[in-house]
């Protein structure tokens, strides 16, 4: 199994997201960060098998089922990127600038 790195703006983006769900309801930040983790982790068991992105760079994304997320991620020989978790209706495609 390959490793994962975030992007820092993609680090960023869980832990705001985990903190808003909190605020909004106690624990609902937990269960965000646990479907992440393992959206992540079905990722890793087979990069290839999610939905390639039009943007390039063999980037693929990884729409999550209880949330409005998508993880954006790429590929490469000896790890994965995570590029963003993007939400599935604010501002579509403003992490293609981390490419």
């Amino acid at each position: 199994m390959k490793t994962v790195r975030f992007e820092a703006a993609a680090d960023e983006e869980l832990i705001d997201e985990i903190v808003r769900y909190e605020l909004r309801q106690d624990g609902l930040g937990t269960e965000f960060l646990h479907a992440v983790r393992e959206a992540v982790r079905l990722v890793t068991l087979n990069p290839a098998a999610w939905q390639a992105s039009e943007h390039g760079r063999d980037v693929r994304r990884f729409v999550m089922d209880r949330f409005p997320f998508t993880i954006v991620y790429t590929e490469f020989a000896d790890e994965i990127l995570v590029i963003a978790i993007a939400h599935a209706s604010r501002a579509p495609g403003y992490w293609r600038t981390r490419l």
